[in-house]
């Protein structure tokens, strides 16, 4: 396990899997697939497998830790969590806690727990099963939530007679109430500030209060940037562009689940218009493994992201972990969707994630 260092915050990444994932087209079903073949020189094989046409992909969280606080950034699937619509999610039963141990945190040394946004694979260790209830993982942490993103999918967690569950997959039933009713729960705006060194911005779009979270040095500077699934690929920073379309590639990848389809493009050059030329290390909710914090410097044009683009190309060498042997039903999940064709995956289908 790499423990990486900025300034005074050291960070690591909790794994609970990774390996080969999904095909484009079941995350970007909007997006014009040709143009991946002309990405592939620099995915591939680090983020992009060409023999399965599949992603590769992570879940993780991240421990986060400043002279102040132990920080969890999201959970993940969590175990024995009911997801039918997914086998690879459903009652999972994975070492996930015992990864966060050997990094050096035990469950009750947690401070905070910040969910970037509540998406099913993002909130499900928040709690355990004990004795037949759900209870907090954490207990002596406080959970933050953006406010708009809890009133939103509280509001539409209502049982959908057409899947048999809620929107949230009853993620919010069993990873979100139970730390609410033990009054672990914190609602916070954009802005909020955990300690000198971690600051959270809103970024709405992914999800209506999805929120990224900033590491600060000492004077004030954002040293680092965890980016959630606002930046969920670095497909969405493809290099295409033209006088008649600026845009990147990634321009098009509407993401599946996406409350703001254009999201990725949005989000990410707003975030790099804040940065205005400052380098930083970017942290992204998929492709972090090791040797790869990307460290880029945005430009002070809000259309520019080239310096991440510079540095996920940078990192196309760097060394590929096989999959995991917990991966499997991640292999289970993607044969349910058919090959690099996105007309067959409805958005409906994946809302979740």
């Amino acid at each position: 396990m790499d423990t990486i260092r900025l300034g005074a915050v050291t960070i690591d990444r909790i794994v609970e899997t990774e390996g080969l994932g999904f095909y484009p087209g079941f995350l970007f079903p909007q997006a014009d697939l040709d143009a991946l073949q002309g990405e592939t020189d620099w995915l591939a094989p680090r983020f992009y497998d060409p023999d399965s046409g599949r992603l590769r992909q992570s879940l993780h969280g991240f421990l986060i830790r400043t002279p102040r606080h132990t920080v969890l950034l999201d959970t993940c699937v969590g175990n024995d969590k009911p997801r039918p619509s997914s086998r690879a999610w459903h009652m999972q039963d994975l070492p996930w806690l015992d990864t966060l141990r050997k990094a050096g945190a035990e469950p009750d040394a947690i401070d905070v727990v910040l969910c970037t946004h509540l998406h099913v694979d993002h909130v499900g260790w928040n709690t355990r099963l004990q004795n037949g209830r759900w209870v907090p993982t954490f207990p002596n942490a406080r959970y933050l939530f953006h406010r708009d993103e809890y009133a939103y999918w509280d509001a539409t967690r209502d049982m959908d007679p057409a899947i048999g569950y809620g929107r949230t997959e009853n993620s919010f039933e069993d990873s979100i109430l139970p730390v609410e009713e033990a009054g672990l729960v914190e609602l916070v705006d954009d802005g909020y500030r955990i300690d000198e060194y971690l600051t959270v911005t809103l970024m709405a779009g992914h999800s209506p209060g999805h929120i990224v979270l900033n590491v600060h040095d000492e004077d004030g500077a954002v040293r680092g940037i965890f980016t959630g699934d606002i930046l969920q690929q670095p497909l969405l920073l493809g290099r295409r562009r033209s006088a008649a379309n600026p845009q990147t590639v990634g321009g098009s990848m509407h993401r599946c689940g996406s409350s703001d389809p254009a999201h990725p493009f949005r989000s990410t050059h707003r975030r790099a218009h804040h940065l205005n030329g400052s380098p930083f290390t970017l942290f992204d909710g998929i492709a972090f493994r090791r040797n790869s914090p990307y460290s880029a410097a945005c430009g002070a044009s809000p259309s520019d992201t080239s310096g991440i683009f510079a540095a996920f190309r940078r990192a196309k060498k760097a060394d590929v972990r096989a999959p995991s042997a917990n991966n499997d039903g991640v292999k289970n999940r993607v044969r349910m969707v058919a090959k690099l064709k996105p007309k067959a995956t409805a958005v409906d289908s994946c809302t979740h994630h």
